[in-house]
Formats: structure tokens, sequence, C-alpha cells
């Protein structure tokens, strides 16, 4: 392994490891636009290493972002909106994050120089100090609610909650796994504590029901008819121990645990399960269906129209102004409705891809990890939104697709 291959394998795995930091120190120090900057510097270098090692994969990294800079051109010349030129430019940036980092792991692991154990290195790293910054910022009092209106749960400085929040999930699938195959269960099960704890912090109702679904997913991959009722035994087991103990350290009473209880409930009472559980976002979908994607023609189904128009056109239905954007928060509609079917196949149709080769896989161990972390991230952009569009979320979707992708 020569001197440039170790170097571009070291620099790939640090910008990967502190991309969560990145966002920390934006929201930290939000007029530096430190954030921008660094996903720049990373788009620019993942191209290079994808240069270098796969021509293929380069063509396909600078063919996408060409689209969707092309689609945001063409879109400028429709409506004739600077603002909503500079937006689209940004969008397609985000958007295209995932498959640039996917492409540049893929080309690294082509050439021999990064593999499956690099990309479980990257998401160790981002566990072993991401939980910390919502502690820490906890006890130093920085940062803000998660939702300020309430003041319910915390999110420390970054400016993303839902990005966070799928960075965490990510997380939590990687420990878990770990503590199901590895002999150290204690060293795991610390580790799941001390990941767990910022979760709750943040108090939004998917970390709840994936802290759930994942262990339930894990068990379903792994048990046999005859071990299903020592399974539910040990289920039932943990659940009573986890409830006692947070009944005797009086955790419901805690001041931020109630608020996060008391909007849950709230929320739960006025809506019906499906706008509780989507949070609304079927009222958006609604109307996108309704006022703009059943107008949309075939060439703009086929090809989109840009991310600010339609979004823009939602929002001036739904009671906004000026060069106000309301997304739907649904990923395949969001760009499905902006890059039509070529822009959903070649984000979106990858994902389902590598989700199917996984499934298929799925009584490989390791294959196992990514399987379920591909279902936390296609569930979360299908049901939430904001995997493709933010920059920790799309990172940490190349870095799995990646995984998903690479042979052992």
């Amino acid at each position: 392994m020569g001197k440039g291959t170790v170097n571009n394998r070291t620099i790939t795995i640090f910008l990967l490891s502190i991309t969560i930091l990145v966002d920390y120190l934006n929201g930290l120090i939000v007029k530096a636009q430190i954030g921008m900057l660094f996903r720049l510097v990373c788009i620019g270098f993942f191209l290079y290493v994808t240069a270098v090692n796969s021509r293929k994969i380069f063509i396909f990294s600078v063919s996408l972002i060409s689209f969707f800079l092309a689609n945001s051109f063409f879109s400028f010349l429709a409506h004739q909106n600077t603002a909503g030129l500079i937006y689209d430019i940004k969008m397609g940036l985000k958007m295209s994050m995932s498959m640039i980092v996917f492409g540049a792991l893929i080309a690294l692991a082509k050439s021999k120089q990064l593999d499956r154990k690099d990309i479980l290195k990257i998401l160790r790293n981002n566990l072993l100090y991401a939980p910390i910054l919502i502690i820490g910022s906890r006890i130093l009092n920085i940062g803000q609610a998660s939702y300020v209106h309430n003041s319910s749960g915390f999110k420390a400085t970054f400016l993303s909650l839902n990005s966070i929040n799928i960075a965490l999930l990510v997380l939590f699938s990687y420990v878990f796994y770990n503590l199901c195959i590895r002999v150290e269960k204690t060293k795991w099960f610390v580790l799941l504590i001390y990941l767990v704890i910022p979760m709750f912090m943040l108090g939004t109702k998917s970390n709840l029901i994936f802290l759930v679904f994942v262990p339930i997913l894990y068990i379903c991959l792994n048990i046999k008819k005859r071990s299903t009722f020592f399974f539910i035994c040990i289920g039932a087991i943990v659940v009573v121990c986890v409830v006692a103990i947070m009944i005797r350290i009086d955790f419901f009473s805690l001041p931020f645990v109630t608020l996060i209880l008391e909007r849950q409930i709230f929320l739960f009472k006025q809506r019906d399960l499906i706008t509780y559980l989507l949070s609304g976002r079927n009222w958006v979908l609604e109307t996108a269906f309704k006022d703009v994607i059943s107008y949309m023609g075939i060439f703009t189904m086929i090809f989109g129209k840009g991310y600010f128009a339609p979004h823009n056109e939602i929002a001036l239905i739904m009671d906004g102004f000026g060069n106000d954007v309301r997304p739907i928060e649904m990923d395949w509609a969001d760009i499905f409705m902006s890059y039509g079917l070529v822009g959903f196949v070649f984000t979106y149709g990858i994902a389902l891809f590598l989700l199917y080769v996984t499934f298929k896989n799925r009584k490989n161990k390791e294959t196992q990890f990514y399987f379920i972390a591909l279902c936390i991230l296609v569930i979360f952009a299908s049901t939430g939104g904001h995997v493709y569009g933010e920059a920790i979320s799309a990172t940490f979707l190349g870095i799995i697709l990646a995984g998903s992708y690479m042979k052992e």
C-alpha cells in the first residue's frame, strides 16, 4: 500500500469521522458557515478520490451532480427567481452528498484501499464522541430545546434535530449489533446506555419507536422456532427490569422527561394515529398531490423541475409567502416532485436495491447490521424525510450504502 493510498484512506476516514462534530461546531458558530465549507471540501476531495480510483464511478457522481445543477438552471430559466436558483443549487449538492460519499468509498474499496472494517471504524469514531456533545452541552447549558415552543427535548447546538437523530439511530443499531455478537457484553452494554441517554434527551417519538423496533428486528432475524419462548421470556425480563429501574430512580418525574411525555400525549390526543405518527406530513402530501404533482406533465415527471419551485408552490398554498418553501418531509415524494423519476432512481432507487440485497443475505451476521441500518434510513426517509437533504444523515446514508455494497 503506497503513501498516496494510505493518505487517501486516512483522510477519508478522518473526514467522515468528524461529520457530527463539524455540525455541532456549525451550530455553535452559525455565522462562520463551517458546515457548508466542510461539505464543499468533502465533495471536492471525494470526487478527487473517485476520479483517481474508478473512472466509471467518477462519471456517475459527476453526472448526478450535473443533473441536479442543470435541473436548477432550467428551473431558473422558467421562473427567473435568483433566490430560488441559489436554494436549488444548495439542495442539489445536499441531495447528491450521499451518492458522492457512497461512490468515493466504493472506489477506494475497488482499489483495495478500504473495506468493511474501515466503515465500522468510521461509525465507532462517531460513536465515541457524539453522545458526549449532547450530554456535555446539557451540563454546560449550551444549546437549545428540540422543540423551542414548549421547551421539550434537547438537541444541543445541532441546527437539524432530525439529522442528528438519524445519526444516533444508525449508531444505536451498530451498538446493538455488537452487543448481540461480541463476547465482551459489558463493554457494549455500557456503550448502549451511553448512547441511549442522549437519544432520550432529543425527545423525538422516532427514537422511542426505533429503540423498540431495532431489538425486535434483530430478534426476528435470528430467532429459531425452538428458542421463541426463550427470547420472549428474556425480552419480557429486560423490559420489566428497565421499567423497574426507571420507576426506582423516579425517571418519569424528571423535568425534561415530563415535558417530552406531555408533548407526545397532547399530540396523540389532537390527531388520529396516522397523522400522529407522520407528524402531520400526510396533510402536506395530500396538498402536494392535489395541487402540484397532479399538474405535472410527462417531461416534468421524468426530469423534475428543481427543488425550489414545487416546494415554494406548496408553501404559498399553505399560507406561506414570498420565497418560502414547504417540503413534504417524505424524501421519496420530495425527490420525485423535484427531480422526477431520474432523480428518484439514482438516489432512492439505489438504497432500495441495496436494502433488497442485504435482505437476501440477512443470514450473514455482519450483513444483518447493514440491513437493519438501511431499514432505519429508508423508513425514516419515507415517513419523516431529512435523510437525503441533510448533511449528517446524507453522509451516514452514504457510509451505510457503501458498507452494504462491499464484500466481507
